[in-house]
């Protein structure tokens, strides 16, 4: 398994797992495994890192977040830089 430090451009609004991502450069992760199912027996996954607004009760806090984004890489929605 190898993991590296990407740069995602993020090529469309987008809400994944409740939180809004907006255009714009992310920084995150390649993940690459053996999988003998894979093209080429690798499977490649991608994780993006964002710095999201919560709420709690009145005020509102930023928080990190690590997000799948294989779907939207695969998609177009994201380019890895």
């Amino acid at each position: 398994m190898a993991i590296n430090s990407v740069r995602f451009t993020v090529m469309k609004n987008f809400q994944k797992d409740g939180h809004d991502i907006d255009l714009g450069d992310y920084a995150g992760q390649q993940i690459t495994r053996p999988d003998m199912n894979s093209p080429g027996g690798v499977k490649t996954s991608y994780l993006l890192h964002a710095v999201v607004p919560v709420r709690e009760g009145d005020a509102v806090l930023s928080t990190g977040v690590n997000l799948d984004v294989t779907d939207l890489v695969a998609a177009g929605d994201i380019k890895v830089n």
